[in-house]
């Protein structure tokens, strides 16, 4: 066999034998949001992930006795199995993961009475091999009702408070959850830590226990600031902390 043979043999298995790199999985690039839209004493109807851009999502809650939130990220390469039953699907954290798909709603039961439940949405892509999270997506804490058995107030009831979720914020969405401000108008005023005003909302809970996003400035620098609720009875301020 000849020389140039040889080599056009050599060339042909070459290209026959060459097989493309597969595509790197990148993560999604906008994460999701997720809300609330029905709650019983032990359920709670949530929807998720209309504006990210992910071939999916995970749902995640936690438990959170004490009000403070609690870290739910998920983990790149890690494949969670979700349930709805509270305490049944793969644990993150100290929560559980609800859902995994690609819908966006999903009812999550076997919840305690009268407990506040962290909620975090992200988004993913995947290849079936691989997969990547985006965890820049919004998180809501709320409470679960009274039980029908030991309900012995109204709504009334609540103590006022005001709660800022997720605290530090790293892009996320910033959730406001008052407490005891049913049917009140108040004012939201975000101010710098020098006292510079920047930002002002007027809104009125239509519950005691009530949740709701913040549309803040998209072009806060990292740094400190400070969240006042005013009303007629008085106001009440809270730390924000922006972080990169």
């Amino acid at each position: 066999m000849s020389k140039l043979c040889t080599y056009i043999l050599l060339s042909l298995v070459t290209i026959l034998s060459f097989k493309p790199a597969k595509a790197q999985v990148l993560a999604p690039t906008l994460g999701g949001e997720v809300g609330i839209k029905a709650i019983t004493a032990t359920t709670m109807e949530l929807e998720f992930g209309m504006r990210g851009t992910g071939q999916g999502r995970v749902v995640a809650i936690a438990a959170i006795p004490s009000g403070a939130p609690t870290p739910l990220a998920a983990a790149d390469s890690t494949f969670y199995t979700a349930n709805p039953v509270y305490g049944q699907g793969s644990a993150i954290g100290q929560g559980f993961i609800v859902y995994a798909g690609t819908g966006h709603s999903v009812t999550v039961t076997n919840l305690t009475p009268s407990t506040i439940y962290y909620i975090t949405c992200a988004e993913f892509n995947t290849d079936g091999t691989h997969i990547r999270y985006n965890n820049r997506g919004s998180s809501i804490a709320t409470s679960t009702r009274v039980a029908s058995a030991t309900a012995l107030a109204s709504a009334a009831s609540f103590a006022r408070g005001i709660e800022v979720y997720p605290n530090p914020s790293a892009g996320q969405t910033v959730n406001l959850q008052l407490l005891g401000y049913a049917n009140e108008l108040v004012t939201v005023r975000l101010a710098s830590a020098l006292g510079q005003a920047l930002w002002e909302q007027a809104l009125t809970p239509v519950a005691s226990n009530y949740q709701t996003p913040l549309l803040l400035p998209a072009s806060l620098a990292p740094g400190t600031y400070f969240l006042t609720l005013a009303n007629s009875s008085g106001q009440i301020q809270k730390r924000l902390t922006i972080s990169k």
